[in-house]
Protein backbone atom coordinates (compact mmCIF):
# COMPACT_ATOMS: atom_id res chain seq x y z
CA UNK A 1 0.00 0.00 0.00
CA UNK A 2 3.12 2.63 0.67
CA UNK A 3 4.39 1.79 -3.33
CA UNK A 4 1.06 3.94 -3.77
CA UNK A 5 1.87 6.97 -2.06
CA UNK A 6 5.29 7.13 -3.45
CA UNK A 7 4.89 5.99 -7.43
CA UNK A 8 3.62 8.55 -9.44
CA UNK A 9 0.53 8.19 -10.97
CA UNK A 10 1.71 7.77 -14.46
CA UNK A 11 3.90 5.20 -13.58
CA UNK A 12 1.07 3.50 -11.46
CA UNK A 13 -0.52 3.10 -14.60
CA UNK A 14 2.09 1.79 -16.76
CA UNK A 15 2.07 -0.76 -13.44
CA UNK A 16 -1.64 -1.60 -13.78
CA UNK A 17 -1.02 -3.09 -17.50
CA UNK A 18 1.96 -4.86 -16.56
CA UNK A 19 1.84 -8.66 -17.35
CA UNK A 20 2.05 -9.14 -13.65
CA UNK A 21 -0.87 -7.08 -12.79
CA UNK A 22 -2.77 -8.57 -15.54
CA UNK A 23 -1.82 -12.06 -14.29
CA UNK A 24 -3.88 -10.91 -10.90
CA UNK A 25 -6.40 -9.52 -12.38
CA UNK A 26 -7.17 -13.21 -14.18
CA UNK A 27 -6.60 -14.96 -11.50
CA UNK A 28 -8.85 -12.34 -9.40
CA UNK A 29 -11.67 -13.00 -11.71
CA UNK A 30 -11.15 -16.45 -12.16
CA UNK A 31 -11.45 -16.65 -8.14
CA UNK A 32 -15.27 -15.48 -8.59
CA UNK A 33 -15.65 -12.35 -6.07
CA UNK A 34 -18.59 -11.24 -7.37
CA UNK A 35 -19.92 -7.53 -7.01
CA UNK A 36 -23.71 -6.88 -6.64
CA UNK A 37 -23.99 -3.58 -7.38
CA UNK A 38 -27.72 -2.32 -6.43
CA UNK A 39 -28.58 0.91 -6.75
CA UNK A 40 -30.44 2.30 -4.12
CA UNK A 41 -31.40 5.94 -5.44
CA UNK A 42 -30.98 8.16 -8.57
CA UNK A 43 -31.21 11.71 -5.87
CA UNK A 44 -27.61 13.33 -6.50
CA UNK A 45 -26.49 16.93 -5.37
CA UNK A 46 -24.39 17.56 -8.52
CA UNK A 47 -24.67 18.04 -12.00
CA UNK A 48 -21.30 16.29 -14.04
CA UNK A 49 -20.58 16.99 -16.64
CA UNK A 50 -19.65 13.23 -17.58
CA UNK A 51 -23.29 12.13 -16.44
CA UNK A 52 -26.03 11.85 -18.54
CA UNK A 53 -28.74 12.50 -15.51
CA UNK A 54 -27.30 15.76 -16.15
CA UNK A 55 -29.17 16.43 -19.34
CA UNK A 56 -32.07 14.85 -18.08
CA UNK A 57 -32.40 17.41 -15.60
CA UNK A 58 -31.73 19.96 -17.39
CA UNK A 59 -34.23 18.96 -19.99
CA UNK A 60 -36.56 18.48 -17.01
CA UNK A 61 -37.73 15.22 -17.75
CA UNK A 62 -35.96 12.97 -14.67
CA UNK A 63 -37.86 12.42 -11.30
CA UNK A 64 -35.14 11.66 -8.86
CA UNK A 65 -36.39 8.50 -6.58
CA UNK A 66 -35.02 5.45 -4.18
CA UNK A 67 -35.13 1.93 -5.19
CA UNK A 68 -38.84 0.60 -4.76
CA UNK A 69 -38.96 -1.45 -1.10
CA UNK A 70 -39.64 -4.39 -2.82
CA UNK A 71 -36.62 -4.48 -4.68
CA UNK A 72 -34.46 -4.44 -1.84
CA UNK A 73 -35.76 -6.89 -0.01
CA UNK A 74 -35.68 -9.16 -3.11
CA UNK A 75 -31.90 -8.49 -3.69
CA UNK A 76 -30.86 -9.07 0.17
CA UNK A 77 -32.98 -12.15 -0.16
CA UNK A 78 -30.96 -13.40 -3.05
CA UNK A 79 -27.82 -11.95 -1.58
CA UNK A 80 -28.09 -14.53 1.46
CA UNK A 81 -28.75 -17.65 -1.22
CA UNK A 82 -25.94 -16.26 -3.55
CA UNK A 83 -23.58 -16.18 0.42
CA UNK A 84 -25.03 -19.39 1.16
CA UNK A 85 -24.28 -21.73 -1.90
CA UNK A 86 -21.13 -20.15 -1.07
CA UNK A 87 -20.65 -16.98 -4.06
CA UNK A 88 -18.22 -14.29 -2.58
CA UNK A 89 -20.19 -11.22 -2.16
CA UNK A 90 -19.17 -7.70 -2.37
CA UNK A 91 -22.04 -5.63 -1.87
CA UNK A 92 -22.59 -2.05 -3.60
CA UNK A 93 -24.98 0.81 -3.73
CA UNK A 94 -23.48 2.83 -6.79
CA UNK A 95 -25.70 3.63 -9.49
CA UNK A 96 -27.03 6.82 -10.65
CA UNK A 97 -27.40 8.74 -7.72
CA UNK A 98 -25.53 9.70 -4.48
CA UNK A 99 -25.59 6.57 -1.93
CA UNK A 100 -25.18 9.56 0.95
CA UNK A 101 -29.18 10.81 0.09
CA UNK A 102 -30.68 7.52 0.61
CA UNK A 103 -32.13 8.20 3.78
CA UNK A 104 -31.59 4.13 4.56
CA UNK A 105 -28.21 3.65 4.10
CA UNK A 106 -27.19 3.16 7.49
CA UNK A 107 -29.78 0.34 8.36
CA UNK A 108 -29.17 -1.39 4.95
CA UNK A 109 -25.36 -1.44 6.15
CA UNK A 110 -26.81 -3.56 8.90
CA UNK A 111 -28.98 -5.50 6.76
CA UNK A 112 -25.72 -6.76 4.80
CA UNK A 113 -23.94 -7.57 7.77
CA UNK A 114 -26.37 -9.45 9.27
CA UNK A 115 -26.14 -11.80 6.38
CA UNK A 116 -22.17 -12.39 7.09
CA UNK A 117 -19.39 -9.73 8.10
CA UNK A 118 -17.74 -11.21 5.37
CA UNK A 119 -19.89 -9.54 2.42
CA UNK A 120 -18.15 -6.35 2.09
CA UNK A 121 -20.15 -3.00 1.80
CA UNK A 122 -18.99 -0.68 -0.26
CA UNK A 123 -20.26 2.35 -2.23
CA UNK A 124 -19.08 5.85 -4.13
CA UNK A 125 -20.14 9.14 -3.49
CA UNK A 126 -19.38 13.14 -4.30
CA UNK A 127 -18.87 13.26 -0.72
CA UNK A 128 -20.93 16.35 -0.71
CA UNK A 129 -23.24 15.00 2.08
CA UNK A 130 -20.38 13.49 4.10
CA UNK A 131 -21.44 15.28 6.96
CA UNK A 132 -19.34 14.80 10.83
CA UNK A 133 -22.25 12.69 11.96
CA UNK A 134 -22.39 10.99 8.75
CA UNK A 135 -18.61 9.79 8.82
CA UNK A 136 -19.29 8.90 12.35
CA UNK A 137 -22.43 6.73 11.54
CA UNK A 138 -21.00 4.81 8.28
CA UNK A 139 -17.70 4.23 10.04
CA UNK A 140 -19.43 2.67 13.18
CA UNK A 141 -22.09 0.94 11.26
CA UNK A 142 -19.03 -1.21 9.65
CA UNK A 143 -18.81 0.32 5.91
CA UNK A 144 -16.02 -1.00 4.35
CA UNK A 145 -14.83 1.15 1.46
CA UNK A 146 -15.90 4.22 0.60
CA UNK A 147 -14.69 5.93 -3.13
CA UNK A 148 -14.95 9.44 -3.27
CA UNK A 149 -15.37 10.90 -6.82
CA UNK A 150 -13.43 14.48 -6.01
CA UNK A 151 -12.33 14.19 -9.92
CA UNK A 152 -10.19 17.69 -10.00
CA UNK A 153 -8.09 18.95 -7.95
CA UNK A 154 -8.72 22.80 -7.70
CA UNK A 155 -11.72 25.02 -7.00
CA UNK A 156 -12.56 26.30 -10.99
CA UNK A 157 -11.93 22.75 -12.78
CA UNK A 158 -14.32 21.18 -10.03
CA UNK A 159 -16.70 23.64 -10.30
CA UNK A 160 -16.68 23.11 -14.78
CA UNK A 161 -16.96 19.45 -14.49
CA UNK A 162 -18.85 18.98 -11.66
CA UNK A 163 -21.27 21.74 -11.53
CA UNK A 164 -21.38 22.98 -8.54
CA UNK A 165 -19.10 25.19 -6.61
CA UNK A 166 -18.16 22.64 -3.73
CA UNK A 167 -14.85 21.78 -3.95
CA UNK A 168 -13.61 23.42 -0.92
CA UNK A 169 -16.56 22.21 1.35
CA UNK A 170 -15.71 18.50 -0.78
CA UNK A 171 -12.22 18.68 0.95
CA UNK A 172 -13.14 19.45 3.92
CA UNK A 173 -15.68 17.02 4.28
CA UNK A 174 -12.87 14.31 3.13
CA UNK A 175 -10.34 15.31 5.94
CA UNK A 176 -12.88 15.24 8.87
CA UNK A 177 -13.55 11.76 7.56
CA UNK A 178 -10.12 10.88 7.98
CA UNK A 179 -9.86 12.60 11.42
CA UNK A 180 -13.02 11.00 12.64
CA UNK A 181 -11.70 7.78 11.29
CA UNK A 182 -8.50 8.04 13.22
CA UNK A 183 -10.22 9.51 16.38
CA UNK A 184 -11.90 6.25 16.25
CA UNK A 185 -8.86 3.86 15.53
CA UNK A 186 -10.79 2.49 12.86
CA UNK A 187 -8.95 0.91 9.61
CA UNK A 188 -12.58 1.25 8.15
CA UNK A 189 -13.74 2.08 5.79
CA UNK A 190 -10.81 2.05 3.02
CA UNK A 191 -11.00 5.84 1.13
CA UNK A 192 -10.23 5.79 -2.52
CA UNK A 193 -9.62 8.80 -4.00
CA UNK A 194 -10.61 9.24 -7.56
CA UNK A 195 -9.55 12.03 -9.69
CA UNK A 196 -10.77 12.19 -13.51
CA UNK A 197 -8.11 13.39 -16.23
CA UNK A 198 -9.33 15.83 -18.71
CA UNK A 199 -8.28 18.54 -20.77
CA UNK A 200 -9.68 20.63 -17.67
CA UNK A 201 -8.56 18.61 -14.58
CA UNK A 202 -5.41 17.48 -15.97
CA UNK A 203 -2.84 20.71 -15.06
CA UNK A 204 -3.72 20.60 -11.31
CA UNK A 205 -4.03 16.94 -10.84
CA UNK A 206 -0.11 16.23 -9.98
CA UNK A 207 -0.92 19.02 -7.02
CA UNK A 208 -3.86 17.26 -5.67
CA UNK A 209 -2.62 13.87 -6.31
CA UNK A 210 0.15 14.75 -4.07
CA UNK A 211 -1.84 16.53 -1.41
CA UNK A 212 -4.16 13.56 -0.60
CA UNK A 213 -1.18 11.06 -0.91
CA UNK A 214 -0.04 13.25 2.09
CA UNK A 215 -3.19 12.94 3.91
CA UNK A 216 -4.80 9.37 3.57
CA UNK A 217 -3.74 6.10 5.59
CA UNK A 218 -1.62 3.40 4.16
CA UNK A 219 -4.66 1.29 2.94
CA UNK A 220 -6.17 4.04 1.50
CA UNK A 221 -5.70 4.83 -2.27
CA UNK A 222 -5.27 7.26 -4.84
CA UNK A 223 -6.21 7.24 -8.42
CA UNK A 224 -7.10 8.51 -11.24
CA UNK A 225 -8.98 7.56 -14.87
CA UNK A 226 -10.34 8.89 -17.76
CA UNK A 227 -13.96 9.60 -18.53
CA UNK A 228 -15.87 6.55 -20.30
CA UNK A 229 -18.85 6.88 -22.34
CA UNK A 230 -20.40 4.17 -21.17
CA UNK A 231 -22.11 2.00 -23.26
CA UNK A 232 -21.68 5.07 -26.01
CA UNK A 233 -24.76 6.81 -24.13
CA UNK A 234 -21.96 9.96 -22.76
CA UNK A 235 -20.50 11.92 -25.53
CA UNK A 236 -17.26 12.53 -23.61
CA UNK A 237 -15.08 14.01 -26.44
CA UNK A 238 -14.61 17.09 -25.21
CA UNK A 239 -13.06 16.14 -22.03
CA UNK A 240 -10.37 13.69 -23.00
CA UNK A 241 -6.84 14.93 -23.72
CA UNK A 242 -5.10 13.72 -26.25
CA UNK A 243 -4.02 10.05 -26.84
CA UNK A 244 -4.53 7.14 -28.37
CA UNK A 245 -7.06 4.55 -27.15
CA UNK A 246 -6.54 0.48 -27.38
CA UNK A 247 -9.14 -1.25 -29.38
CA UNK A 248 -11.94 -3.35 -27.43
CA UNK A 249 -11.24 -6.13 -25.51
CA UNK A 250 -13.85 -8.54 -23.05
CA UNK A 251 -15.14 -5.98 -20.29
CA UNK A 252 -14.07 -7.34 -16.80
CA UNK A 253 -17.26 -6.33 -15.45
CA UNK A 254 -19.34 -8.92 -17.49
CA UNK A 255 -17.49 -11.44 -15.38
CA UNK A 256 -18.28 -10.32 -11.90
CA UNK A 257 -20.31 -8.01 -11.50
CA UNK A 258 -24.46 -7.50 -11.18
CA UNK A 259 -26.03 -4.39 -11.66
CA UNK A 260 -29.76 -4.15 -10.41
CA UNK A 261 -31.49 -0.51 -11.31
CA UNK A 262 -33.81 0.50 -8.58
CA UNK A 263 -36.57 -1.04 -10.74
CA UNK A 264 -35.03 -4.37 -10.24
CA UNK A 265 -33.40 -4.79 -14.14
CA UNK A 266 -30.19 -6.89 -14.00
CA UNK A 267 -27.10 -6.28 -16.07
CA UNK A 268 -23.36 -7.39 -15.86
CA UNK A 269 -22.44 -3.55 -15.93
CA UNK A 270 -22.75 -0.19 -14.64
CA UNK A 271 -23.07 1.37 -17.73
CA UNK A 272 -26.97 0.65 -18.07
CA UNK A 273 -27.42 3.43 -14.92
CA UNK A 274 -26.67 5.67 -17.29
CA UNK A 275 -29.57 5.19 -19.76
CA UNK A 276 -32.92 6.57 -19.20
CA UNK A 277 -34.13 3.23 -20.99
CA UNK A 278 -33.85 -0.48 -20.94
CA UNK A 279 -30.43 -1.78 -23.00
CA UNK A 280 -31.82 -4.67 -24.37
CA UNK A 281 -28.77 -6.18 -25.44
CA UNK A 282 -27.53 -6.13 -21.99
CA UNK A 283 -30.74 -6.51 -19.90
CA UNK A 284 -30.79 -10.08 -18.43
CA UNK A 285 -33.70 -10.14 -16.07
CA UNK A 286 -35.51 -8.96 -13.53
CA UNK A 287 -35.27 -9.97 -9.59
CA UNK A 288 -38.94 -9.75 -8.74
CA UNK A 289 -39.83 -12.56 -10.68
CA UNK A 290 -36.70 -14.09 -11.26
CA UNK A 291 -33.39 -15.42 -9.12
CA UNK A 292 -29.77 -13.64 -9.25
CA UNK A 293 -28.82 -17.26 -9.28
CA UNK A 294 -31.08 -18.09 -12.32
CA UNK A 295 -30.25 -15.04 -14.12
CA UNK A 296 -26.62 -15.18 -13.63
CA UNK A 297 -25.65 -18.53 -13.17
CA UNK A 298 -28.02 -21.13 -14.67
CA UNK A 299 -26.43 -22.66 -17.97
CA UNK A 300 -28.75 -20.40 -20.35
CA UNK A 301 -27.96 -17.10 -18.68
CA UNK A 302 -27.77 -14.37 -21.49
CA UNK A 303 -24.64 -13.54 -20.14
CA UNK A 304 -22.85 -16.90 -21.05
CA UNK A 305 -23.41 -15.33 -24.42
CA UNK A 306 -21.96 -11.99 -23.74
CA UNK A 307 -18.95 -13.10 -22.56
CA UNK A 308 -18.70 -15.27 -25.67
CA UNK A 309 -19.16 -12.66 -28.25
CA UNK A 310 -17.10 -10.39 -26.38
CA UNK A 311 -14.13 -12.96 -26.17
CA UNK A 312 -14.34 -13.58 -30.12
CA UNK A 313 -14.40 -10.13 -30.41
CA UNK A 314 -17.79 -10.05 -32.22
CA UNK A 315 -19.86 -7.41 -31.37
CA UNK A 316 -22.47 -7.78 -33.95
CA UNK A 317 -25.43 -8.14 -31.64
CA UNK A 318 -23.06 -6.01 -28.57
CA UNK A 319 -24.15 -2.52 -29.91
CA UNK A 320 -24.15 -1.26 -26.51
CA UNK A 321 -21.03 -3.10 -25.94
CA UNK A 322 -19.18 -1.97 -29.61
CA UNK A 323 -19.77 2.15 -28.32
CA UNK A 324 -18.43 1.52 -25.08
CA UNK A 325 -15.49 2.39 -23.85
CA UNK A 326 -15.59 1.92 -20.21
CA UNK A 327 -13.65 -1.58 -20.44
CA UNK A 328 -10.51 -0.32 -20.48
CA UNK A 329 -10.62 0.82 -16.81
CA UNK A 330 -9.53 -2.86 -16.03
CA UNK A 331 -6.64 -4.13 -17.73
CA UNK A 332 -7.37 -6.82 -20.39
CA UNK A 333 -6.85 -10.24 -18.73
CA UNK A 334 -7.28 -12.04 -22.35
CA UNK A 335 -3.87 -12.82 -23.37
CA UNK A 336 -4.45 -14.00 -26.92
CA UNK A 337 -5.79 -10.00 -27.53
CA UNK A 338 -3.01 -7.57 -28.21
CA UNK A 339 -3.16 -5.04 -25.58
CA UNK A 340 -0.72 -2.05 -25.33
CA UNK A 341 -1.66 0.59 -23.17
CA UNK A 342 -0.72 2.74 -20.15
CA UNK A 343 1.68 5.94 -21.68
CA UNK A 344 -1.00 7.22 -24.01
CA UNK A 345 -3.42 8.32 -21.29
CA UNK A 346 -0.04 10.49 -19.74
CA UNK A 347 0.50 12.11 -23.15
Amino acid sequence: MLLRKLIPPENLNLIKNSLPVRLFYRFSMLNSIYSVNCEVTTRCNLLCEMCSRTTWVKDGNFKSEDIMPEVLDKVLKEIRDLFKSGKKIVFMTNGLGDPLLYHGLIDLVARVKEISDEIKFSFTTNAVALSEKRAYDLIQAGVDEITVSINAADRESYRELMGADLYEKVTENMQNFLKIRKELKSNIPVLHIQFIKTIKTNPSLAKGISFWKGKIGGQDKVFVHEPVTHAGIIDVSALKCEGSWPNLYPCAQCWSRMAVRINGDVYPCDAAYYSNEPIKDLLLGNVLNQTLFGIYFSNNSKILNIRKMQKESNYSKLPSCSKCDTFKLVPNVFFKIPYIYGKQMWK
